[in-house]
């Protein structure tokens, strides 16, 4: 039995899903469970700050009993970050019927015509075993998906496409990378800014292996 939480270090733990042998293989990868009862809720937010129907797409905003009281010395930005009394994680998802919490994209990943940047890779990983890491990046001129196979494998980009249901494109750039090319934080988060910079100025080399499309 597996515990996934989904929170931060402001709020603490604000859901929880269970997962088993039984629904590990087909459990959706992008749900991220119900939240604690009397502890936390969630409501999703449009633009303007106003609550949308459920099962709609908007940001994700909580309330948690295990909320921080402050930043310190930074009370303004603490401050700015609550809408309407509702802490803005930062993050888009939505809400089921049955209460269920769903993790679309982060803010600062969403891309032009992806409905979701994490389901995307959540496909290539699923559908290909022999790729250990894939990213898609990009902004509004240009989009790059990169994927990294495990060491003594080979991986065609047309493979990668196909996996994510994704278009070929001019803006679309599929490409095998190097592992050790790819910025990655403390934590081992892929610090994505930093790796669309090095992508768009041609600081990454992409792989003769797998090749590109």
């Amino acid at each position: 039995m597996l515990f996934q939480s989904y929170g931060q270090t402001e709020t603490g733990p604000i859901s929880n899903k269970t997962y088993t042998r039984k629904n590990l293989l087909t459990a959706d990868s992008r749900t991220v469970g119900h939240t604690f009862p009397i502890m936390t809720s969630v409501r999703i937010l449009d633009e303007a700050g106003r609550r949308v129907p459920r099962g709609e797409v908007g940001r994700i905003s909580v309330r948690s009993k295990g909320m921080g009281l402050d930043y310190l010395q930074e009370s303004e930005r603490f401050s700015s970050n609550f809408a309407n009394g509702w802490w803005l994680m930062g993050d888009y998802g939505s809400v089921s019927r049955t209460g269920e919490v769903m993790m679309v994209d982060r803010g600062t990943d969403r891309l032009p015509g992806v409905h979701s940047v994490l389901r995307v890779e959540d496909h290539v990983t699923e559908a290909i075993q022999d790729i250990r890491e894939v990213v898609l990046v990009g902004d509004d001129q240009q989009q790059f998906l990169t994927y990294t196979p495990y060491e003594g494998t080979t991986v065609s980009p047309e493979r990668v496409l196909e996996a994510a249901g994704l278009r070929a494109s001019d803006s679309l750039t599929v490409a095998e990378v190097d592992w050790r090319d790819i910025p990655m934080t403390s934590t081992w988060k892929v610090r994505r800014s930093v790796f669309l910079e090095s992508l768009k100025s041609k600081d990454v080399s992409f792989s003769t292996q797998g090749g590109s499309i």
